[in-house]
């Protein structure tokens, strides 16, 4: 997981954790939004222990994302994760969803490993499968002041186009 979080202490609504997915894997399944990954799992707890570390500073994360074939970062809104234990999505999925997955796994990986090694991993349980629950606060009012007040935006972010919620100012 291509994960950076920081904690903003100068913000206009005061100390912040925002939390940065580099091309995250999405998945949405009864009414729950995850992010999906797969590691080794010395890698994968050393993620949730990195996660709970900034828990115990606030529960909330104001989350942005780069999805790679759009090129820019988008502020999803502030949301509290839990790192989940869920049915394992690999076993089931189609050919054409696996190879997407693997393809991506593959491209992180810089070349190192091949589309076949990566399958072997995890179809083999090497590379067990790691899920953040991302729940958005009840509060919609902090989303929305984060927008206003830090990102500079004048409307709802819930009622903005994806174009629209892009992030001013966030280096790309």
């Amino acid at each position: 997981m291509r994960l950076q979080i920081i904690r903003l202490q100068n913000t206009k609504v005061g100390p912040v954790n925002c939390a940065f997915l580099y091309d995250p894997l999405f998945v949405e399944a009864r009414q729950k939004s995850y992010v999906l990954e797969w590691g080794r799992q010395p890698t994968n707890q050393n993620i949730e222990k990195y996660i709970s570390q900034h828990k115990g500073v606030d529960l909330v994360f104001h989350v942005f994302t780069y999805p790679v074939n759009e090129n820019s970062w988008f502020y999803i809104g502030a949301h509290n994760w839990s790192v989940v234990q869920i049915t394992d999505f690999w076993h089931p999925l189609e050919r054409k969803s696996r190879r997407k997955i693997i393809q991506k796994l593959c491209n992180r990986s810089h070349g190192e490993v091949d589309e076949t090694e990566m399958g072997r991993l995890l179809d083999s349980g090497e590379l067990k499968q790691f899920c953040v629950e991302l729940t958005a606060v009840a509060d919609a009012s902090i989303t929305y002041n984060f927008a206003a007040r830090v990102l500079g935006r004048q409307s709802s972010v819930h009622g903005e186009t994806r174009r629209e919620r892009r992030a001013e100012g966030v280096m790309e």
